[in-house]
């Protein structure tokens, strides 16, 4: 019980001391999202629908979809910080 009392202190220490960097990542990842996503949307209207336009923005290998994974791949280290990887899960992360 101690561990984890210990791990659950040192992540309220880290929270409290990165709190300023923590609200800037995200208020300029939201920012960032909403002007991809209006100019995803001005690009469709331009080109009268043409679906390539959508593919190349939203597909799997787009833009929008690239941004959203590399914003999810921070919690996934965060969380990769704090608890360590299940025995025998392997490490499919990295």
């Amino acid at each position: 019980m101690g561990d984890l009392q210990e791990k659950a202190e040192y992540v309220e220490r880290l929270l409290a001391s990165t709190k300023i960097e923590r609200f800037s990542y995200l208020v300029i990842c939201v920012a960032s999202a909403i002007f991809l996503l209006v100019c995803a949307v001005i690009s469709v209207v331009r080109n009268h629908g043409d679906i390539t336009v959508a593919i190349s923005l939203f597909g799997s290998s787009g833009v929008i979809t690239y941004t959203a994974g590399q914003i999810m791949r921070v919690w996934t280290d965060a969380m990769r910080l704090v608890m360590p990887p299940a025995p025998g899960g392997g490490d499919h992360g990295k």
